[in-house]
């Protein structure tokens, strides 16, 4: 006889129950166990309801009398040894049967069992051995038949395999200079087990607006446009397109086998470099400002709260005009003139930073080099850091508050307050009042300078001394105080240092005198 304790329970106050002699609380408590009895009652026979509308699995092995464990939907395991019969119930059900030895895999499958199913499903786990034909083209290359059990045959194409135990396995074809070659292949007893693999190259055609120009590959020139390059590896492509009074550009294209690919470009006309105008550095689109020769109190008074030692105040002239970039060189900048990690769009508008002084000044060696063999950068100029005392002047912007007039620490820049302790991607704050931006915060920037307390008096084109151990750092970063962003705040890296707080702002200026 069934157990049932709410209902031997309402046996026994069933009386009292009638005559309402028991509490209104207690008679709540014995309603509410009925009713969880009725709930367990309904949800066992919803189950059985569930495991009838399976279907039976059978299990069939070569060779026969192996072990076999089926867990159905329910978690419930049915053990065994082949050839067998198991009820399944409608739901998921996984089903493995174990190899006769090391050289095959287990054999495991998952059943999706359909409500209402009425026929049997059967698996059948074939333990043999077959032959394997192996072809590439071009032949000659190496392969590895890696097996589910981690086993590996090798050798080279063309291959004829005898006793390949069955079961998957991932066939890898190796070509030099190719990607590998890889693909899931299942060898069965009974049939031909032939698989080739080929290696077909592609094609790109490239052309410009205007027509012309000629398509670099490095430093070899392979044609001018319209071109079609044949013959090319399966994947990405990059060439420069280059033509004289022309901006050059980039045109990079997926190539895949036996397709000819297509990529056009159009060429904007260089806009000369003009005293006095801003410009915009070819390819790179590196926007530059100008900043007129001119006069400036350097350094903090005394009375300055925040004053340093290193910050005495003396008058600074510039005798001559310069240009700065607008805005921190960015990952994206720096990888078009040095290479390094692809493309990120999330990341190419961040100030470019772990790069040393050293690495700095080859940048700007190589953007001269190349802006001079384009003929675009006039005799007498060049690419370079600015000194400590142009960045100063460029940073007050005729100024004389340790942030400008333009604005509070906040509005200009990427602090320890503000900066949630990472850099941001330049220009997302104010401009100071020559139109620069991120000079106070975000990354501090190089200097051109060795370090060294300054001279007394009245100087002209200050560089620094000859010699020092760290080159200067100006402008304070993200995780600086706001002292640290004072425009006369100085800091100071040995030449090879890096760090995550340390970038740089291109200038272009006259050749040192």
């Amino acid at each position: 006889m069934e157990n049932n304790p709410a209902k031997t329970l309402l046996e026994k106050v069933g009386t009292a129950l009638a005559s309402g002699a028991l509490p209104e609380a207690a008679q709540t408590e014995i309603e509410f166990r009925a009713s969880l009895d009725r709930a367990e009652q309904e949800m066992a026979g919803q189950k059985a309801r569930l495991l009838a509308l399976g279907r039976p699995v059978e299990l069939v092995s070569e060779p026969a009398g192996l072990r076999y464990t089926v867990v159905d939907a329910y978690g419930r395991t049915a053990e065994g040894v082949t050839p067998a019969t198991v009820e399944a119930p409608w739901g998921r059900t996984q089903v493995t049967i174990a190899s006769p030895g090391s050289e095959w895999a287990d054999f495991q499958r998952e059943l999706q069992v359909e409500r209402d199913a009425k026929d049997a499903d059967a698996f059948k786990a074939v333990f043999a051995k077959a032959a394997v034909r192996l072809a590439s083209t071009p032949s000659g290359l190496a392969y590895e038949l890696i097996r589910a059990n981690g086993s590996t045959l090798r050798g080279i194409t063309p291959a004829e395999l005898a006793d390949v135990p069955t079961g998957p396995a991932t066939l890898r074809v190796s070509r030099p200079a190719w990607p590998v070659s890889e693909q899931r292949v299942e060898i069965d007893a009974g049939r031909e087990n032939a698989f080739a693999v080929e290696f077909a190259t592609g094609g790109l055609t490239l052309r410009s607006e205007p027509a012309g120009a000629a398509v670099l590959a490095g430093e070899d020139v392979l044609g001018y446009t319209p071109m079609t390059v044949t013959d090319l590896v399966p994947g990405e492509y990059s060439y420069l397109v280059k033509l004289k009074g022309f901006g050059a550009n980039r045109v990079t294209a997926q190539v895949v086998a036996k397709e000819t690919a297509r990529a056009e470009v159009v060429l904007t006309r260089d806009v000369p470099l003009e005293p006095g105008k801003p410009y915009l550095v070819p390819e790179l689109g590196l926007e530059l400002l100008p900043i007129s020769a001119g006069t400036f109190t350097m350094g903090s008074p005394s009375s300055d709260p925040e004053h340093n030692s290193d910050e005495t105040q003396h008058a600074v002239t510039l005798r001559d005009a310069f240009w700065l970039g607008k805005f921190e060189v960015t990952r994206a900048e720096w990888r078009a003139v040095m290479e390094g990690a692809p493309a990120d769009p999330k990341t190419d508008r961040l100030p470019v930073t772990q790069v040393s002084w050293e690495e700095v000044m080859e940048f700007c060696r190589k953007l001269t080099a190349r802006e001079r063999a384009a003929e675009r950068l006039p005799a007498g100029l060049e690419y370079t850091l600015p000194t400590e005392a142009q960045w100063e002047y460029a940073c007050r912007a005729g100024t004389t508050g340790p942030y400008g007039a333009a604005g509070s620490l906040d509005e200009l820049g990427w602090y320890r307050v503000n900066s949630g302790g990472k850099p941001h991607e330049v220009g997302r704050k104010k401009p100071n009042a020559w139109g620069l931006h991120d000079m106070h915060g975000n990354v501090w920037e190089w200097c051109a300078d060795w370090f060294a307390y300054y001279p007394e008096g009245k100087v002209t084109d200050p560089a620094g001394p000859p010699v020092g151990v760290g080159r200067v750092n100006r402008g304070g970063g993200w995780g600086s105080e706001a002292s640290s962003c004072r425009a006369a705040c100085r800091l100071n890296y040995a030449p090879s240092d890096r760090t995550t707080n340390l970038g740089f702002r291109l200038a272009l200026s006259r050749t040192a005198r």
